[in-house]
C-alpha cells in the first residue's frame, strides 16, 4: 500500500499516544478537529484517509483517523520532526516500562513455576 505524507497538528497527548502505539506495535485512532487538519506533524496517510481529511476541510468539520501500526512504522522510516518527537517520547517512557516489567517479572515467574 502506498502512503502520502501529510501534515496535521497533533497535541502532546496525541504524540504520546503515537509513541505508545509505536512501542506496543498497535493501531490507534486520532481525532482531529477542523483546526488540526493542517499542521507541521507529518503522518503517512492512505489516499482514502487523505480524501476524508479533504472532505472534512470542505465541510468545516473534524475527522477521526485510524492509524495502523504499519503507518506508524512508515512515519518512523520517513523521519522528520514527528519521528524525533516520537523517539524522545519513547525514550522518556522507557524508564516507566522498565519499572513495570521489573515489578511484573517476579509475579510472572512465580505463576509459571507454580503451573
Amino acid at each position: 500500500m502506498s502512503y502520502v505524507k501529510y501534515g496535521v497538528k497533533l497535541s502532546a497527548g496525541q504524540k504520546e499516544k503515537l509513541a505508545k502505539a509505536l512501542s506496543n506495535k498497535s493501531a490507534i485512532t486520532i481525532r482531529l478537529t477542523k483546526s488540526d487538519l493542517i499542521g507541521h506533524d507529518e503522518l503517512m496517510l492512505t489516499r482514502t484517509q487523505l480524501k476524508r481529511i479533504q472532505k472534512a476541510m470542505k465541510n468545516k468539520t473534524g475527522v477521526d483517523l485510524k492509524i495502523s501500526k504499519t503507518q506508524i512504522r512508515h512515519v518512523v522510516q520517513e523521519g522528520g520532526s514527528l519521528w524525533s518527537t516520537l523517539f524522545n517520547l519513547g525514550s522518556r517512557m522507557l524508564p516507566y516500562a522498565t519499572k513495570a516489567v521489573t515489578k511484573a517479572a517476579p509475579a510472572l515467574a512465580t505463576g509459571a513455576l507454580s503451573g
